[in-house]
């Protein structure tokens, strides 16, 4: 008797803002790349450069970097997890890729968003693979390594040495989902706020700067530490909670509001207060809601991100 299907964990378990193939994700207010790598520049310890199309150029390379094309890398290793386990239990290849395929050809949009385009016309063919996930099959590995690569050159150091992090943190991932799929999003949300996090606090160190950024607004050094890598590592805590499945379940309600706790916990030791309380105030609507039905707390998480960024 063959074995079940196996089922791709979300391409959303690394939380990108932008899609690789041109398309926003769909739930684009909560908690991502994108928005962890503003938080890390607001929050950098090196000033910030004047506006100019230089900087303007740096930052948008780098939100390229650490979220449509490190997402990309981490939904091509996961579907090619997917192949792969397929594969080992029993499925022919053309029926593995079916199946590697199906649950997101299916929710793909196909008709392109264009006038007169026919279902059957080459633009709305062309237009239906480039939004599949066959544009993203074996034959992007390369053209994504040397897309991160160059990426992470223009950027520097900090950043090649973010990408290789992350790099790693994929192929852990889709080495160990098919044994413990239940590594992926622990892995994916860390990754995901932590190393953008990282990148845009580096972004306007100068050249040959330490790697080890340090916010230094802190009363003491252990509060410098606090503000740098505590914060982002309770973001990704909460974006580890802040879906709906666990959310449904009350052990991921508690782990929201120990998040929430713990956030304002982070603040209090790092000499802030004001802004903890804050904090409390723009959680506590979201914390009290998290029993009814349909609540969508992560909103409310980028506003406190951003708020934090600006405040911090």
């Amino acid at each position: 008797m063959r074995a079940a299907d196996p089922t791709l964990p979300s391409a959303a378990t690394f939380p990108t803002l932008l899609d690789l193939r041109l398309g926003w994700r769909g739930r684009v207010w909560r908690p991502a790349p994108g928005w962890a790598l503003i938080a890390g520049l607001l929050l950098s310890p090196y000033p910030l450069p004047e506006a100019s199309i230089a900087t303007f150029t740096g930052v948008l390379v780098a939100f390229l970097l650490v979220d449509p094309v490190w997402g990309a890398w981490w939904h091509h290793l996961l579907r090619a997890a997917q192949h792969l386990a397929a594969v080992r239990q029993g499925y022919p290849p053309g029926q593995s890729e079916a199946v590697a395929h199906a649950t997101a050809v299916a929710t793909t949009a196909l008709v392109p968003p264009l006038p007169y385009a026919h279902a059957q016309a080459p633009l709305a063919r062309l237009w239906a693979w480039w939004r599949s996930d066959q544009a993203l099959d074996g034959r992007a590995v390369g053209p994504l390594l040397l897309s991160i690569l160059a990426l992470s050159l223009v950027l520097g150091r900090p950043a090649l040495v973010a990408s290789v992090i992350v790099l790693v943190a994929g192929l852990l991932a889709a080495a160990m989902w098919p044994a413990f799929p239940a590594i992926v999003r622990p892995l994916a949300t860390l990754t995901a706020i932590l190393m953008p996090w990282y990148v845009g606090l580096m972004l306007p160190a100068p050249v040959g700067a330490s790697l080890w950024p340090l916010v230094q607004t802190g009363p003491t050094p252990a509060a410098d530490l606090i503000l740098t890598w505590g914060l982002p590592l309770v973001f990704a805590w909460l974006t580890f909670y802040d879906h709906g499945a666990a959310i449904a379940s009350s052990a991921g309600r508690m782990g929201l509001v120990s998040g929430h706790l713990l956030l304002i916990g982070c603040l209090v030791l790092a000499g802030k207060p004001l802004l903890a309380g804050l904090t409390g105030l723009v959680l506590l609507g979201p914390t009290l809601a998290l029993r009814r039905p349909y609540t969508d707390p992560a909103p409310w998480h980028l506003v406190v991100l951003l708020l934090l960024a600006v405040l911090g």
